[in-house]
């Protein structure tokens, strides 16, 4: 009786070690989003990355008369993305920031 009482404590945590180890891990996909912030449409690929992973920094945008400041994970630009350490959580939409160009 006592052997199979260890031997169903081991199994129950190892089955319970396995589970909370893959918590986390599902390789969701999520969809990012890069908006020009001015209209123009411009051509940006969206990208696709896993959760907790980083992504790439598209090519700077460029529009006349203004200075890309970056890109921004809120549409009222006051928190910027920082593609060397930022990691996606879910699906996200980047919003270029400018300034006019004095």
């Amino acid at each position: 009786m006592r052997k199979r009482l260890i031997l169903f404590s081991a199994v129950l945590c190892l089955s319970m070690s396995v589970l909370l180890c893959s918590c986390g891990q599902s390789g969701e996909q999520y969809t990012i989003c890069f908006e020009d912030n001015y209209g123009a449409g411009g051509e940006y690929d969206s990208q696709v990355a896993a959760s907790g992973k980083k992504i790439a920094e598209p090519d700077v945008p460029v529009r006349d008369g203004y200075v890309f400041l970056g890109w921004y994970k809120d549409a009222g630009l006051t928190e910027k993305w920082d593609f060397g350490k930022d990691k996606v959580k879910s699906e996200m939409t980047l919003y270029a920031g400018w300034d006019a160009d004095t």
